[in-house]
Order: C-alpha cells, then sequence, then structure tokens
C-alpha cells in the first residue's frame, strides 16, 4: 500500500513536471526563440535565417509568380533581411532565459514569482517579435503593386485550409 502511494505520488510528480516543462518550452520557443529558428537556419538571404535557403527560394518563387522587377526583389530581399536581424538581437537571450528557467526548477522551492517574472519577459519579446514580423510583412507588402498581391491571395488559397492559407 505505501509503496502504491508513493509509485502514483512519483507519477503525478514526473506529469507535473514534464507539464510545466512543456509549458515552459513552448513559451519559450515561441516567444523568445527564432521564429524561424531550425527548419531555415539562421542569417542573410544567401543561406540561413529568416531568409535561408527555404525561405529564400519561397519567396524567389513568389516574386516570380508576380513578374516582380530587380528593384523589387532586392528591396524586398533587404526588408527580410534587415527584419531577420532585428528579431536575431530580439532573441539573443532566449539561452539565458532557458538556463534560468533550468536553475529556477533545480532549487529547493519554487519562486513562483520568478517564474512569472520570466513568462512576462518571454511574452514581452514574442509581442516585439510579432510586431516587428508584421512591419517586415507590411513594408514588404507595400513594395509590390495591389494587382501582385492579388495574385499572391489567390495563388495562397491554393495551398488550402490544410495549412491554414486557404478558404474555410
Amino acid at each position: 500500500m505505501a509503496q502504491e502511494r508513493r509509485s502514483t505520488r512519483t507519477v503525478l510528480l514526473a506529469g507535473i513536471v514534464v507539464l510545466g516543462l512543456g509549458a515552459i518550452g513552448a513559451v519559450g520557443a515561441v516567444q523568445a526563440g527564432d521564429p524561424f529558428n531550425g527548419m531555415w537556419g539562421h542569417g542573410g538571404m544567401g543561406g540561413s535565417g529568416f531568409g535561408g535557403p527555404m525561405i529564400g527560394s519561397m519567396l524567389d518563387r513568389a516574386l516570380g509568380s508576380v513578374d516582380a522587377s530587380d528593384a523589387q526583389r532586392a528591396e524586398i530581399r533587404g526588408i527580410v533581411d534587415e527584419a531577420s536581424a532585428e528579431i536575431g538581437a530580439m532573441t539573443a537571450d532566449a539561452d539565458t532565459m532557458k538556463k534560468q528557467v533550468a536553475t529556477l526548477l533545480a532549487a529547493e522551492t519554487i519562486d513562483r514569482a520568478a517564474f512569472e517574472t520570466l513568462r512576462r519577459q518571454a511574452l514581452e519579446t514574442g509581442d516585439a517579435v510579432s510586431a516587428r514580423a508584421l512591419e517586415a510583412f507590411l513594408d514588404a507588402a507595400e513594395v509590390l503593386s495591389p494587382d501582385q498581391r492579388t495574385i499572391l491571395l489567390e495563388q495562397q488559397n491554393g495551398f488550402g485550409p490544410r495549412f491554414g492559407l486557404g478558404r474555410r
């Protein structure tokens, strides 16, 4: 009976730890990490980051599909590269935050106020990243003509709801 209680308590405690770490990790990854980290690399249009190889080729294809001029392509690439650098600077302390979470979790007692402070910092970072990404998106959209934007929207609908893009 005592053994059964101990194992139930251990499983419950492990579940709480896993859920807590998962929640912190999800917030940290989304809010404090580069939103394009891992999938597209790091850096400029040439081979990494927001403008890494995958996003770079997608951007090239999209701009080609609307017959974007060389000037439009260069301006949009500049917008993307600048936003990528700024977002990278905004998220530079992500590793520090992860270490702080680990330190707080390893402590004898849980410091809820410290976790709340980290959560608020992650939200502030996420909001700043989101605002900068939107600004870059709108800046790039302004480079294109209304007709070019319409063509891109029509092409986007071809992906369908599975990608969160098409008609609902």
